[in-house]
């Protein structure tokens, strides 16, 4: 999940979406991860242009990336993998 602030203050979101989706996944008795990793984008407006763009803090750019990737990886090892609960 990622939170999104024009100031400080990107966690909340994040946690707070992290909590729907995990109701969401056991409301609909579904099957599913939700990965541990929040990203926190701070100062979001000075470190992305209207098109996405890295334009700001190098730091920003390189934890950004980091996530995306972990996010990746994760996705990619549940991909295709076969269920290990018969019905």
């Amino acid at each position: 999940m990622v939170g999104i602030s024009n100031g400080r203050g990107g966690r909340q979101p994040a946690l707070d979406m992290t909590t729907v989706v995990n109701k969401i996944i056991s409301f609909t008795h579904s099957y599913s991860i939700v990965s541990p990793k929040l990203y926190e984008s701070h100062e979001t407006d000075k470190n992305l242009d209207e098109n996405g763009h890295f334009n700001g803090h190098e730091v920003y750019e390189r934890t950004a990336k980091a996530f995306l990737e972990y996010t990746l990886n994760v996705a990619q090892r549940w991909i295709g993998t076969p269920s290990l609960v018969e019905k």
